[in-house]
């Protein structure tokens, strides 16, 4: 990530690999951590074709990726790295999940490449 972490800050680092078709699961991020805020995200699609969405829900149990609303959508570009920075970060109150899909807001197919995700979190 290119802004520097504050003493308390964590990088959670999230890698995805899936064959062909694989079914998307979410992934608790931050186990034992109930709370936090996010500062950043920067999402390696750089070998994916296609463009991934990363999708993030803030609840005590694991979601069911294809059906459950998300808190937080962000969009990664095939053969690209990029970055979101939040200026006073995304709080959230309860165990934080993510998972990667080829479609934005339904379904659950998740990409045919390795993906990355980078995560730096404040712990509540």
């Amino acid at each position: 990530l290119t802004i520097p972490a504050k003493a308390g800050d964590v990088l959670v680092k999230y890698a995805q690999s899936y064959p062909t078709g694989g079914m998307l699961t979410a992934t608790q991020v931050d186990p034992g951590n109930s709370g936090g805020t996010i500062q950043a995200v920067e999402i390696d699609a750089s070998i994916v074709a296609a463009d991934c969405y990363v999708r993030f829900w803030f609840t005590n149990s694991e979601p069911i990726a294809a059906a459950e609303a998300v808190k937080l959508l962000l969009k990664g570009y095939g053969g690209k790295k990029g970055q979101y920075t939040f200026g006073s970060g995304v709080t959230y109150t309860s165990e934080l999940w993510i998972a990667v899909c080829t479609t934005s807001i339904t379904g659950d197919i998740a990409p045919d490449e390795d993906l990355a995700v980078n995560i730096l979190l404040t712990p509540a």
